[in-house]
């Protein structure tokens, strides 16, 4: 539909060629395929979209993802893939996308978007004025410089925690369909944990990412502890994850030797009813890695 100066409408299945053609534009650490287009906006058990914005003589201005997920038993959407084609930076394309996924957002029944943003898009939207910022995260690291690990911690009782949970039928389509990446699973009877590899291209740096460690369930203290060594005893050299200060998980993290890393990514909140903002505001967040598409 047309918003204001461009016409914004959902992407179909066979614009990956267009898609790409934004999303590999700049020198990002990793770049994005036809067959990931597929399996995020067409392929998983979430109802997702990808909106993209045309000027009036027909070329792609800029264009903005949303899937909806639960949020403390709301629904939110949650605004991933935020381009702009240089050409057209500086105009209102993405103020007109963000404002046209709000209102779909609505018309689904969600009450709040999020998004997990580098530093440049945690700018553009807090410059919105309709966004906030829900939370820093630092990724903490284990580089092969710290202690063995103790012995397995015992969590105290979690406060309440703004989490993203995943479905049952979430987890194939997350971490065995994926295009790209290929996960471990680790499971024991009280749970289960997810790995994954990763080689910065850029630097040639890789990486372990304990991607489902830090979210809304701890992860059992036996489990963690016996996945840190065993990926340590088999010679991984750099361990990341997230984990918030005071989730029971960074406690864990802590004692096991990881830090503060470089990387930095931050959660940026738009409320869109009184009610979720009055309920969910100011309570602390319990985020994972695998809670944003990037990892």
């Amino acid at each position: 539909m047309r918003t204001g100066t461009f016409d914004i409408r959902p992407a179909l299945r066979g614009d990956a060629e267009s898609y790409l053609r934004l999303m590999n534009l700049g020198d990002f650490r990793r770049k994005k395929t036809a067959a990931y287009f597929s399996w995020f906006y067409f392929d998983g058990p979430r109802e997702t979209m990808l909106l993209q914005a045309f000027e009036p003589g027909g070329r792609l201005a800029g264009q903005m993802g949303l899937q909806f997920r639960e949020l403390d038993g709301l629904k939110a959407g949650m605004i991933v893939d935020m381009v702009v084609a240089p050409e057209f930076r500086g105009q209102s394309s993405f103020r007109e996308m963000e404002a046209e996924a709000a209102r779909v957002a609505l018309t689904k029944g969600a009450s709040a978007l999020t998004s997990f943003t580098n530093p440049m898009g945690e700018k553009a939207l807090l410059r919105l004025g309709s966004w906030r910022l829900g939370a820093q995260i630092a990724t903490l690291e284990w580089t092969g410089t710290t202690p063995e690990p103790p012995a397995p911690y015992s969590p105290a009782q979690p406060p309440k925690w703004l989490s993203f949970p995943r479905l049952d039928s979430e987890e194939d389509w997350r971490f065995r369909q994926h295009p790209e990446y290929k996960y471990r699973h680790w499971a024991e009877a009280e749970g289960a944990l997810w790995t994954k590899d990763f080689t910065d291209q850029t630097t040639g740096r890789t990486f372990t990412d304990l991607v489902s460690v830090g979210g809304g369930e701890p992860t059992p203290p036996q489990l963690l502890s016996a996945v840190v060594r065993a990926l340590k005893d088999a010679g991984a050299s750099v361990l990341t994850a997230w984990a918030l200060p005071g989730v029971p998980d960074a406690l864990a993290l802590a004692q096991f030797g990881f830090r503060p890393g470089d990387q930095r990514r931050s959660l940026c909140v738009r409320w869109l009813t009184p009610e979720a903002e009055s309920r969910c505001d100011g309570l602390a967040w319990a985020l994972c890695q695998a809670d944003t598409e990037v990892f």
